[in-house]
């Protein structure tokens, strides 16, 4: 359906104006309605602006009509887009289909290309690996953060919609608002779940529906906010049998078999041991958290860290997306220790 319809040069400009705002709308409707008017009036062959925005949208559909526009006039100049594409949605089959007759129709040999643009990658080492997973995503403030991003916020908000399907944008924002107050214990235990089962990509997709990565960033987010909706009962609190209950119940949604224990106590050998076969979580209160040369942080309340790895007198914990040290004798208050195992 076109939007305008277009007579002048401008005209042509005034609406080229209006298309490029609405591509940056939070609503896919407007964005999808924009690109069909680009496609209409091929607006695409004055500027390629408008069609790179969409290739690089949130949502499948908008990207896969860019990509078919692409394909259909043989743009072959969109060729390193279209690459990054393919990078972007790996699990996507009708998206990789598209992205691959595009390249067989311009005799472009993408796999050449894409294992050149992956051997200038540093390779790093799989303990490295692991723990820039945990330090990116063990953050209950990552969705607040990436809410003005429009692609992640079309994926929030189905999220939330699956929930609860009558809430507006004004809802939907205080949900998140409250998740980043008070979701430490979500955010520690959607990153075992990622940590545990991010490299079976396949396994992953089809249990969730998506991916481990989306746009280059791992979607501990996506499964955060889904635990965090699927259980949290507003104006109760929470207890750490609490949080465990809860935990269980989400995972048996989606038939993962996991084990959940509490301790008191913890010392480097035992956590080595229980770091081979699960998860280690710290449960505090009364925190003086040092990073590097900076002013340590105080955490007054209780919260729930993830821990990385464990000395006689110290401690690493990941959280708010960072890496901090404890020093036991700083802790005022006895911890709690919840070990997660998948079974």
């Amino acid at each position: 359906m076109c939007l305008f319809n277009i007579k002048t040069r401008k005209e042509s400009k005034e609406h080229f104006n209006i298309l490029r705002e609405q591509l940056k709308s939070k609503d896919f409707q407007q964005r999808k309605s924009a690109l069909e008017s680009i496609v209409c009036h091929k607006l695409f062959k004055r500027n390629n602006y408008l069609l790179v925005g969409a290739l690089f949208d949130g949502y499948e559909d908008v990207v896969k009509t860019a990509l078919s526009v692409i394909k259909d006039h043989n743009l072959k100049k969109f060729s390193k887009q279209v690459l990054l594409v393919m990078e972007n949605w790996p699990y996507d089959e009708e998206i990789q289909t598209l992205c691959k007759e595009f390249f067989d129709l311009n005799k472009i040999n993408y796999i050449k290309k894409l294992e050149k643009k992956r051997s200038k990658k540093k390779l790093e080492d799989l303990e490295k690996i692991d723990r820039d997973l945990m330090c990116e995503a063990a953050s209950q403030c990552i969705v607040k953060d990436r809410m003005e991003d429009v692609k992640y916020f079309e994926r929030y908000s189905n999220i939330i919609r699956n929930y609860f399907p009558t809430y507006d944008e004004v809802k939907t924002t205080n949900l998140i608002d409250e998740l980043a107050k008070e979701g430490c214990g979500y955010a520690s235990l959607a990153t075992t779940m990622m940590k545990h089962f991010a490299k079976d990509a396949d396994w992953f997709k089809k249990k969730f529906g998506y991916g481990p990565m989306y746009f280059g960033k791992y979607t501990t987010d996506f499964l955060m906010l889904d635990f965090y909706c699927m259980t949290d009962e507003p104006n109760r609190g929470m207890t750490i049998e609490q949080l465990r209950d809860r935990y269980n119940r989400f995972c048996s949604h989606y038939d993962i078999d996991v084990k959940i224990s509490i301790y008191n106590g913890m010392n480097e050998a035992r956590f080595k041991e229980w770091s081979q076969n699960g998860y280690v979580i710290l449960f505090a209160s009364k925190l003086t958290m040092y990073r590097n040369e900076t002013k340590p942080s105080i955490v007054k309340g209780w919260h729930m860290m993830n821990i990385c790895d464990m000395k006689e007198d110290t401690m690493t914990v990941i959280s708010w997306g960072r890496r901090y040290t404890l020093n036991k004798k700083d802790m005022q208050q006895s911890a709690c220790y919840v070990y997660v195992q998948y079974l």
